[in-house]
């Protein structure tokens, strides 16, 4: 008898989040397959985590964005990596990244805070706009 038959799991997401949730949600076994097809993800090298960039298409910002379906409205590649990971993202806060690029979907160089800690976060490693006119791109 299959775990499917005997009630059971088949996998570590939906025993995570249940059955139901998991086959009605982003978090389905094909999505993932094809969530991860679009990652390049890096094997870890002397206790370096190296970003796993998004291979897919890039929001006009430089974030990555999956769409399970056609017709669905794009979501950002590492808030879905956060979720695979960590389960749903609480409510009003950010997944934000450590390593600074809009493109990583490694779990391990993202964390969650407020919309403010981002802000700051940005500001810190002079990313925030500073006002004044925008240089053309070249």
């Amino acid at each position: 008898m299959s775990d499917e038959q005997n009630g059971r799991c088949s996998s570590v997401v939906e025993h995570r989040f249940g059955k139901a949730e998991v086959e009605s949600s982003i978090l389905s076994n094909g999505t993932i397959a094809l969530f991860w097809s679009k990652v390049d993800v890096r094997p870890d090298h002397f206790n370096h985590s190296p970003c796993w960039e998004w291979k897919g298409g890039l929001d006009r910002h430089g974030y990555g964005q999956f769409k399970a379906k056609s017709g669905e409205n794009p979501r950002r590649s590492h808030r879905i990596a956060w979720r695979i990971f960590n389960g749903d993202i609480p409510k009003g806060m950010s997944v934000m990244h450590q390593c600074d690029n809009p493109k990583c979907c490694n779990p391990a160089h993202l964390r969650v805070g407020t919309h403010a800690e981002n802000m700051a976060d940005k500001r810190a490693k002079g990313r925030a706009y500073r006002g004044g006119p925008v240089p053309k791109a070249a």
